[in-house]
């Protein structure tokens, strides 16, 4: 089994407003079929950027050291779930997400996250780096889609 993080492209206030006109606002935790609802509206409000994935048994690895030692604690955190709308994530599929500021204000000043990883580990922080250069080009914000 493996796991995907997509990158995705959209205005948050904009997603986040999508999310409470389908009701989806609000809901704490959701059951499956909100949680595919919200995924859903990601796809038809964001543009898809890329993804990278990992085995299960690399999840702890890749959240904890590869996105936390290439981007920061707070970064890597909002990257793999944040509450978005009222909506809490504690099981997959999650959703994440940074401003336009948070990612411009996390990759100030951020020394080459690539520099002592292997080719595999700095490929996938390639593509993050990526992703974010996008939005930032964009003006738009980061939402990833974690499952």
């Amino acid at each position: 089994m493996s796991y995907v993080m997509q990158f995705w492209s959209v205005p948050v206030q904009q997603l986040t407003d999508r999310l409470r006109a389908d009701g989806l606002g609000d809901i704490g935790r959701p059951d499956d079929d909100a949680a595919r609802a919200v995924v859903a509206a990601v796809e038809e409000e964001a543009t898809f950027l890329d993804s990278v994935q990992h085995g299960s048994s690399g999840g702890s690895w890749f959240r904890n050291e590869l996105l936390t030692d290439a981007f920061g604690e707070d970064l890597a955190d909002h990257l793999v779930d944040r509450d978005l709308a009222g909506i809490v994530w504690d099981e997959y599929p999650s959703i994440g997400w940074a401003t336009n500021e948070e990612l411009r204000a996390a990759l100030d000043g951020l020394s080459d996250p690539t520099d002592e990883l292997d080719e595999e580990d700095a490929e996938i922080v390639e593509t993050i780096l990526a992703a974010i250069r996008t939005v930032l080009d964009c003006g738009t914000d980061l939402v990833t889609v974690y499952t």
